[in-house]
């Protein structure tokens, strides 16, 4: 079984150090609570727009993001299953190659065995379940588990399974290979 796991406020709390960034030079206080979006330029001072990706680019943006509350465990409670693979897949597009795996490997997500991709194109790839942020990962998906992190610029997305955090994603995971065997 293939589990499909987005890096970016999945497992790292991207969102928080790029907004403190931007805050930071455009002298704004936007907070994650206001952007109800995917489209982040939508939410920023007009004189940033487009620009606020520009910060994604610098790969010492990582060397400040922390993981997000029980990530780690999570990642590891299905480890603890022999046939589950780990497929840490982001997209990259924004950011210098390889940053987000060097992130995992400084916060102990990363072990022998584990897969790690950079695309934008989520939906070329094949798998068990995918746990994601952007709703259009999750629609656009082959998975048979479509689990959604439940985060602002996604709530006007209507989905079954979305989750609030880690623990909710455990319980999903365990749900779902009950059934397989049951099957």
């Amino acid at each position: 079984m293939y589990i499909q796991i987005d890096i970016d406020d999945v497992c790292a709390n991207t969102m928080e150090i790029w907004l403190n960034k931007y805050n930071k030079y455009y002298k704004d206080n936007l907070t994650k609570e206001q952007i109800s979006d995917w489209n982040i330029s939508m939410f920023v001072k007009p004189e940033c727009g487009n620009k606020i990706y520009d910060f994604l680019k610098y790969p010492s943006l990582y060397k400040h993001v922390e993981p997000i509350p029980d990530a780690l465990e999570g990642v590891n409670s299905f480890r603890s299953f022999k046939d589950i693979k780990i497929i840490y897949c982001t997209d990259s597009s924004m950011s210098p190659k390889f940053t987000k795996l060097k992130w995992l490997q400084d916060h102990g997500f990363w072990q022998y065995g584990d897969y790690y991709i950079e695309t934008p194109y989520k939906f070329l790839l094949r798998g068990d379940i995918i746990i994601d942020d952007n709703p259009k990962n999750i629609a656009e998906s082959n998975c048979h588990l479509k689990i959604l992190f439940n985060r602002p610029w996604n709530k006007y997305f209507e989905w079954t399974h979305r989750v609030d955090g880690w623990k909710q994603i455990i319980n999903l995971v365990n749900e779902y290979k009950e059934k397989m065997k049951e099957q």
